[in-house]
């Protein structure tokens, strides 16, 4: 198995725990995912983007989550992982927006976005 498919299951393992019951647990999967963005490639091919696009719209739902603890963590991992594919995370965030109730960390992930000259 390729060193991506091998991230990519990490990832998804942890994506699992975000659904938690415990907030303790939560903020450290999503901690855990800002952590290991950078071992990501630099290359974003067409698989990983895809990939990534389930990661952002799962990340997306928690940082609308009724624990500003969770919303903020959820806000640091996405503005992390953005790194890799800003151009899509920036959609997907543009379109969560109108979806969201706490709506301050999806503001400030445009505006983070915006500032990497997408």
């Amino acid at each position: 198995m390729e060193y991506v498919q091998v991230f990519f299951v990490s990832f998804s393992e942890l994506m699992k725990r975000l659904d938690d019951v415990s907030d303790d647990v939560r903020i450290a999967c999503l901690k855990s995912l800002a952590a290991v963005t950078p071992c990501l490639p630099s290359d974003i091919n067409l698989e990983v983007q895809n990939h990534l696009r389930v990661v952002y719209s799962s990340l997306l739902l928690h940082m609308d989550d009724s624990n500003e603890a969770v919303r903020e963590e959820a806000f640091k991992t996405l503005a992390a992982t953005g790194s890799k594919c800003p151009g899509l995370l920036l959609d997907l965030s543009k379109k969560a927006m109108d979806k969201h109730v706490h709506r301050d960390e999806c503001s400030k992930l445009i505006e983070h976005l915006q500032g990497m000259k997408v």
